[in-house]
Order: structure tokens, then sequence, then C-alpha cells
């Protein structure tokens, strides 16, 4: 995701090994995603974060998403 993970040095592309963090599913317990969006906070069809609890609309993902992915 563009704000929490990138800001804490994980990783956003799955094949590049140089940087990374943990991966999903990593550690004791998973973290449960946030109800809104983190850039304009309000609810809705919300695109979760495999790496960290912030979810996002498509549109205000940096860069903008046309659908969600598979």
């Amino acid at each position: 995701c563009p704000y929490l993970c990138s800001q804490n040095g994980f990783s956003q592309n799955e094949g590049d090994s140089s940087v990374q963090g943990p991966e999903p599913g990593d550690g004791p317990e998973e973290t449960e995603s946030e109800d809104f969006c983190a850039v304009c906070l309000n609810g809705g069809d919300l695109l979760c974060c495999d790496r960290c609890p912030k979810v996002y609309h498509l549109a205000c993902h940096v860069p903008p998403l046309i659908s969600f992915p598979l």
C-alpha cells in the first residue's frame, strides 16, 4: 500500500527481494483490517492491504486502480 507499508520499508513489489517486510500471516496473529479508507476516511467497497491494516477505495489508492486485483 502507498502509505503505512512504504513508510515502514515494506516492499511494494512481491518479487522485490531488496526490501522486505513481514509476509502476510507471519507472526502470532493476523491484524484486522480497518473499516474506513486511509485516504478519504469513508467506508464502502475497500481494498485491503496484505501487509498492514490499511484499506483503500480503488480511486483513493496511489496510483488509482480501475478494478480490484485478482
